[in-house]
């Protein structure tokens, strides 16, 4: 098997897959119902959920402070549809990738910046200045994470999951998520008993 990268967005990656212009999508890529409808998915690998990041001392607590002011959020992305969906009297701005919209949280061109939680520890830890900024505690919602696979392909699907099993079976899952998200990790983001449970349960036996 022959291993070859190719870049993707949350507005690029489906139509990529579905098109079978890659063969699995693995990044931060939320497992929807509608998303479904056109691509498949493996079991999930992560577990976050959609949250703000503001800059410290703004005075906002939470999804209801944001209404009337601009917040922004990438295009396609399910953080652009949970603040919606949340919070519908925010004026919503839409960037091509996160890395600009924490750029116009920095400027001051927005108020707020939402996406997935794991996503915006990332992007803070590698700002300018870390310090100056916060991601609001509360969930806007879920956001479980899987691979996604072309549609109508179970032999490959069932090599995706498989994999991911004997990953979890093995220990090494944990192992890198320790390394990686642990709390001292490089985006320290621990893992949840509850989720840790979950993850083994997907396990299927042999």
């Amino acid at each position: 098997m022959r291993l070859e990268k190719k870049e993707g967005t949350p507005a690029t990656s489906v139509p990529l897959v579905a098109k079978r212009t890659i063969d699995v999508e693995c990044g931060s890529m939320t497992y929807t119902r509608a998303r479904d409808e056109t691509v498949d998915f493996s079991i999930n690998f992560f577990f976050t959920g959609t949250q703000l990041v503001v800059k410290k001392g703004s005075g906002i607590k939470g999804v209801a402070d944001v209404a009337g002011k601009l917040v922004g959020a990438a295009k396609a992305s399910t953080g652009e549809k949970n603040l919606r969906a949340s919070q519908p009297k925010a004026d919503v701005v839409l960037f091509p990738d996160h890395s600009a919209g924490l750029l116009a949280l920095e400027q001051g061109r927005i108020v707020a910046y939402v996406s997935d939680g794991i996503l915006l520890a990332g992007l803070i830890a590698k700002a300018k200045n870390p310090k100056d900024y916060e991601v609001l505690r509360d969930f806007l919602a879920k956001d479980p994470y899987a691979c996604m696979v072309p549609e109508n392909d179970s032999k490959w699907r069932d090599f995706v999951n498989h994999t991911f099993m004997e990953l979890i079976d093995n220990g090494k899952c944990f192992e890198l998520y320790e390394k990686w998200f642990g709390e001292r990790g490089v985006v320290p983001y621990p893992m949840s008993e509850k989720v840790r449970n979950y993850m083994i349960m997907q396990s299927m036996p042999e």
